[in-house]
């Protein structure tokens, strides 16, 4: 792969659900640490991102994700305020050094319309395509995971302990297998 000269000037597009709340968490971390813009380095899928395509380097080396992984002395972190500028912008502190966005309302939403759309009989074939498709990528973006930023904020709406939370976890995966079927 032999890269070319580097682009000066770089525009990305969101090719996902992820990659749009990725975008969305760089956003708020610029508007957070404007700053101290010299005291941090955004690290992992997104520089990968950046660098492939800066260097030309071709979608190959492309990594959807929907996280920020932020590089920064803990000294700056401590003295800056990081944490109180996140919680600032609407972000709960989920574990360590670990963040996610407050959607408590939207998310809660999320979760009940899909107990309410099993609730109703509603099957995959019912997803394929059109909004009903677009709301099942966000509902799989953000119950994915255990540690998705949908299950963090649940869990830390309702007050969950890690065993309900895993609890939770187990069942709205059910859920997302019964009505909007497998990835």
């Amino acid at each position: 792969m032999a890269a070319s000269t580097p682009l000066t000037t770089l525009v990305l597009d969101a090719r996902s659900v992820a990659d749009d709340l990725g975008y969305v968490a760089l956003n708020d971390l610029a508007t957070a640490l404007t700053d101290i813009a010299a005291d941090y380095r955004v690290i992992g899928g997104h520089m990968v991102t950046m660098l492939a395509a800066r260097w030309q380097l071709g979608v190959g080396l492309y990594r959807e994700t929907g996280d920020v992984d932020l590089g920064i002395p803990p000294i700056v972190a401590r003295d800056q305020g990081v944490v109180s500028r996140l919680k600032g912008l609407s972000y709960v502190q989920i574990a360590g050094n670990r963040f996610a966005r407050r959607l408590s309302r939207p998310v809660m939403d999320v979760w009940r319309c899909l107990e309410i759309a099993f609730a109703a009989g509603l099957k995959p074939a019912d997803f394929v395509d059109g909004v009903r498709a677009d709301s099942a990528e966000v509902i799989r973006t953000l119950f994915g995971s255990r540690r998705g930023a949908g299950m963090a904020v649940l869990a830390a709406e309702q007050h969950l302990s890690a065993q309900a939370a895993d609890e939770r976890f187990t069942r709205v995966q059910a859920l997302m297998a019964r009505v909007l079927g497998p990835t």
